[in-house]
């Protein structure tokens, strides 16, 4: 017999066990139909006896379908508490593994631009038409890395729109975060005012024509040798070494 017939047969059964009578009704139509009351309208009512409404044998039956049908409940609740922690732990694996993705692109692209810093910083630091606060502000900015680039190149622009050493000061010291920045750079700015920067050296000659004793560099300075001693047409004493001359 089918598993959802007998389940509802002890659905009706037990219900109507603990009555001492119950009714049978055929109706006008021929359709049999029970209650635990007469049959209403044009029905038929037949009064049977409740064993022999459904005997005890039907209602065995009906009691184990209907614990199997609890147990198969319980396995299928089993089974899916079972997938959905299966799935909490697949879906928090799969956060970990966002996280340990985003942390390596953020550590990478930290490293990028510290690299990118540095390389602005080493370009800069040769810059000799850059006010000296300026460039004492980039040092102390440099001095400290910043792994963001946008706010090292907001520092940079700051700093060159600054009208006084005062106000690039305050600057490093916002950008870096260490309020004793000021006093360095401004002290860093008076140190390189006292301390005028080195003259460049002086351009490389190159010989090019020689006619005798005298010689010509690549722009034209004469060059004479006499005694051993080579003497520039400035006055200066100079040795060569190859087609270089190097003078005093």
């Amino acid at each position: 017999m089918n598993a959802r017939v007998l389940l509802l047969i002890a659905l009706i059964a037990f219900p109507l066990a603990g009555h001492a009578q119950a009714f049978k009704c055929r109706t006008p139509s021929g359709k049999v139909e029970f209650s635990d009351s007469p049959c209403a309208g044009g029905s038929q009512t037949e009064r049977i006896q409740s064993n022999e409404y459904i005997s005890p044998e039907r209602q065995r039956q009906a009691r184990e379908v209907q614990a199997r049908n609890s147990s198969e409940v319980e396995r299928i609740e089993g089974e899916k508490a079972a997938y959905n922690q299966q799935l909490q732990r697949q879906q928090a694996a799969y956060a970990r593994a966002d996280a340990e993705q985003a942390r390596i692109d953020a550590n990478k692209k930290a490293a990028e631009n510290l690299k990118h810093q540095q390389d602005e910083c080493s370009k800069l630091s040769r810059r000799t038409d850059m006010p000296l606060s300026q460039r004492a502000a980039l040092d102390e900015i440099c001095g400290k890395p910043i792994p963001d680039k946008d706010r090292f190149d907001d520092c940079k622009e700051k700093l060159a729109r600054a009208s006084n050493s005062s106000q690039r000061a305050v600057i490093a010291a916002s950008c870096t975060g260490d309020a004793n920045s000021v006093a360095r750079v401004q002290e860093s700015s008076r140190r390189r005012m006292d301390s005028p920067e080195p003259e460049a050296p002086a351009p490389l000659s190159i010989i090019k024509n020689c006619n005798g004793a005298t010689c010509t560099d690549q722009t034209g300075q004469r060059y004479t040798t006499q005694a051993g001693k080579t003497v520039r047409s400035d006055g200066k004493r100079c040795h060569q070494q190859g087609s270089a001359m190097y003078c005093d």
